[in-house]
């Protein structure tokens, strides 16, 4: 029996994108960054974030992260969450985006709910000190085994990302590129509380106005689908719009029929036959 081709990955497209045009921008920081995370905003070629990639997933490896496993992410829209994002896919962990909004009680909650063995944040994010949240979280998961951060003055036992990024450790994994594996888990409120939802490469449609991670040809084959699915639906509504007038025309002179039929200027006329009214009246 034939075996379906397998579909590609976020990181097998971002190869593709690399081996195209790797001195091509690839990944972008929103300009307020500085005053949301105290750091700089970065501007990385599709070459400079794949070093960048390939250092932290050696990272995520080289901590005991078995493959298939899940870590969590809770981190702003900057390259950082890109970077991180593409990192765990190519050391083959699922990750579980969690909510910037969320402390301590909803993260140890989705902690345990997802068995995350990894959680990785930003030091401060507008001021809030979310690299606290993390550890005081992962304290209560008992699946948590590595707690990692961007940024500085990072608690005594969460691990610099930045520090790993500059060692560019060559370690790595095989990993099965097959877009239809579960890739991202999100969230789903319940009665129950928050109900983890895994969800494949193929789901996922982030696009978002601060880092951007681009590929023209995927860009290219969703605008083409998206223009395909508006001309479609405009095509629906014109012939709705048109039936809906057809149907109004038709009932308009509907209307007009029966009341040129009951109304009769010659009362006394419309004893016999109402179609002949007109007639009789003159004839009268």
């Amino acid at each position: 029996m034939t075996q379906p081709a397998a579909s590609p990955t976020l990181d097998t497209l971002f190869r593709r994108s690399l081996a195209r045009q790797p001195d091509r921008l690839a990944l972008v920081d929103p300009i307020n960054k500085l005053r949301v995370t105290g750091t700089a905003p970065k501007r990385l070629t599709y070459a400079q974030a794949d070093r960048v990639i390939s250092s932290l997933a050696a990272h995520f490896i080289e901590s005991g992260l078995p493959a298939n496993s899940v870590i969590a992410v809770q981190l702003p829209n900057t390259i950082e969450f890109a970077l991180t994002v593409l990192a765990a896919y190519r050391a083959g962990l699922v990750v579980a985006v969690l909510p910037l909004l969320w402390r301590q009680a909803e993260l140890t909650m989705a902690l345990n709910r997802t068995a995350a063995r990894a959680i990785v944040t930003s030091s401060k994010v507008d001021g809030i000190v979310y690299a606290d949240l993390a550890m005081n979280a992962a304290a209560e998961a008992f699946s948590i085994r590595h707690v990692c951060g961007f940024g500085t003055d990072l608690p005594e036992g969460m691990a610099s990302l930045d520090n790993a990024i500059l060692r560019e450790s060559a370690t790595a994994r095989a990993v099965i590129q097959d877009g239809r594996k579960a890739a991202l888990i999100s969230f789903d409120l319940t009665s129950d509380g928050f109900r983890p939802v895994p969800r494949a490469h193929l789901a996922q449609r982030r696009k978002e106005s601060g880092a951007r991670l681009v590929d023209a040809h995927v860009m290219e084959e969703q605008l083409a689908a998206r223009r395909e699915r508006s001309e479609r639906g405009e095509e629906r509504r014109r012939r709705r719009v048109s039936r809906d007038g057809d149907v109004e025309r038709r009932e308009g002179l509907r209307r007009e029929q029966e009341h040129r039929i009951v109304v009769c200027p010659d009362v006394g006329a419309c004893d016999g036959d109402r179609l002949g009214v007109g007639a009789r009246g003159q004839e009268q």
